[in-house]
């Protein structure tokens, strides 16, 4: 009886002391923590979405704006008709470029239109380093190929004394944005580009004209290509990326519905067959500043350093 009695005053005792540790461990656990949660991954969600947005509109931009009047002295040297050929590829390639951001750009834009959304913020998540992480996600080999893309029409281009040409403001604009080529990097692979069709390293100015038009055609197949891939990862390995189902206590990460039903979020976020596969399932969202050059790109460089090479903490 005594030790009965004994064990149940401890009991109360220990209930009593660590009856508030208890309240406060639950409290963190069900309720600061998926709030925490909740704001980290809204934040991200946004930052993604208005800079991607910033970022490929400003290229865009720039790339609509660039004209080419004259061809390098080398690439002058070609027949008439491979120079003909070698400006409507540029043209061809330019125009595919800047299909392939307005893609990138519907991506952004799809899942900016509601930052809240849990199924939005879930596919993010499940996919954010397949497109950002470096060397290997889909939009930093973009990024990569975009700014290889303009250094080569640097090189196929008339310089002036100082060694600018019309495109020397694209080139510089896609490395301040996208930021994969650090600067002597970018240095290195020009003078080594510009080797590789120099006449007088090849011997052979033909041989330099078709190399020029064959790397020009196949940045138009490579830029057609990175478009079909990015709609049918969207609907593809995304659509098929799932989660686990969980019980969100009193809403402070999604509703308790979501929580239980959302299984594969991307699929409530992007068309997974039909004509608008890999598109967005609603009409994305309008960002006022896409529609500007000059906002697009003060949107775009005026958060301290390019989007998608950030180095990991």
């Amino acid at each position: 009886m005594i030790l009965a009695h004994v064990s149940g005053a401890m009991s109360s005792f220990v209930s009593l002391v660590f009856m508030p540790l208890q309240i406060t461990l639950h409290l963190f656990v069900y309720t600061i923590l998926p709030w925490n949660h909740n704001k980290e991954s809204t934040m991200a969600l946004l930052h993604f979405s208005s800079r991607v947005v910033a970022t490929t509109s400003c290229a865009q931009h720039r790339l609509r704006s660039f004209r080419v009047r004259k061809l390098s002295n080398t690439m002058e040297k070609c027949s008439d008709e491979t120079k003909e050929s070698v400006l409507r590829l540029i043209d061809k390639s330019k125009n595919a470029a800047i299909d392939l951001l307005s893609n990138i750009l519907h991506v952004a834009a799809c899942f900016g239109l509601d930052v809240n959304s849990f199924s939005r913020r879930q596919c993010f998540e499940k996919i954010q380093n397949s497109l950002m992480d470096s060397p290997a996600g889909l939009f930093s080999e973009i990024a990569l190929r975009l700014q290889v893309y303009t250094s080569l029409l640097h090189v196929l281009l008339e310089r002036d004394t100082d060694g600018h040409s019309e495109a020397s403001g694209l080139s510089a604009t896609m490395r301040s944005v996208f930021g994969v080529f650090k600067e002597e990097v970018h240095r290195r692979f020009s003078s080594e580009l510009e080797n590789a069709l120099d006449p007088k390293v090849v011997e052979d100015i033909d041989t330099v004209c078709s190399a020029a038009a064959i790397t020009l055609s196949f940045h138009t197949k490579l830029f057609e290509a990175f478009s079909r891939t990015l709609r049918m990862y969207m609907s593809g390995k995304a659509g098929k990326r799932w989660r686990f189902p969980s019980v969100e206590w009193m809403g402070m990460d999604g509703t308790f519905m979501e929580g239980l039903t959302t299984i594969r979020p991307c699929q409530d976020v992007f068309d997974i067959d039909g004509e608008n596969f890999g598109r967005c399932k609603s009409v994305p969202k309008h960002y006022d500043f896409a529609d500007s050059e000059e906002k697009a790109c003060a949107q775009a460089l005026s958060k301290g350093g390019p989007l998608w090479y950030e180095e990991k903490k």
